[in-house]
């Protein structure tokens, strides 16, 4: 995806090195913010992390440890906050759409936001076409260690 948005035409390779090689190239000499999103572990964080001149931030339900991983666990936001932060990117969603809406997304900040963007920019899909699996943990709770886990 990364390569992609960089050179949308570009055919990758089979070859994981070699697509690796063509990432690191790619992501090399520049500066940039790179977001690593639902991580599962370290090992599948490690040959993403970008070169120097880079911020990489990522987000997991799990604990792991990286070279330079600055650590920094989140709680759900409260159903009233999750409500106010979806009306401000996507108002026309009505206070009961925006509760459901953040009640299904698990009031995780970053879910709510990529979804009330998404639905702010495309006012043709219903408001409830983005929601997915029940929520890990109600509105304004901290996740276990467990439910982190998934």
């Amino acid at each position: 995806m990364v390569i992609h948005a960089y050179r949308p035409l570009e055919r990758l390779p089979e070859d994981e090195q070699e697509l690796a090689g063509m990432y690191r190239a790619l992501l090399a000499g520049q500066r940039g913010l790179l977001l690593l999103d639902d991580a599962r572990d370290a090992d599948q964080v490690q040959p993403l992390l970008p070169p120097h001149g880079w911020l990489c931030l990522v987000t997991s339900r799990t604990h792991f440890a990286l070279p330079g991983l600055v650590p920094c666990d989140l709680d759900t936001l409260p159903a009233a906050d999750a409500r106010t932060l979806i009306g401000r990117i996507a108002p026309r969603l009505s206070d009961a759409e925006a509760d459901d809406l953040a009640r299904l997304r698990g009031c995780l900040p970053l879910a709510l936001r990529m979804t009330a963007s998404a639905l702010a920019e495309r006012p043709d899909l219903p408001a409830l076409c983005h929601c997915g699996a029940p929520p890990p943990a109600p509105c304004g709770r901290t996740l276990s260690q467990r439910e982190r886990a998934g």
